[in-house]
């Protein structure tokens, strides 16, 4: 779970405690500005949660890469980096799909 949710989980659980003191003093001094502020506190706390539980319902989890799919990725990335040096030259290397071999294009 990356650190900026574990923060906004951390943000919303602080708003829910100092609601609760809010309200606590509210009601025993009677101060309806202070009830009402633990109300806003409250909902702000809620929106947060409930704003990242509906994020993470739809995002698409991709399954976990295979061995064959991170390799055949660093392959090609590397090739990337290596490939325009090798066009001079009227070379270039590629990743065959679905197998394993790379291939070497003479141009």
């Amino acid at each position: 779970m990356p650190d900026s949710i574990l923060l906004l989980f951390a943000f919303a659980l602080a708003l829910l405690i100092t609601s609760m003191f809010i309200f606590y003093f509210g009601t025993i001094r009677a101060v309806p500005m202070a009830f009402w502020a633990g109300f806003f506190l409250l909902g702000s706390g809620f929106l947060i949660v409930s704003t990242v539980v509906t994020k993470f319902t739809f995002l698409n989890f991709n399954e976990f890469p295979n061995f064959e799919m991170m390799v055949k990725r660093e392959l090609e990335d590397h090739f990337n980096k290596i490939n325009p040096s090798f066009a001079e030259r009227g070379l270039q290397w590629k990743v065959v799909p679905g197998h394993y071999w790379i291939e070497l294009k003479i141009d």
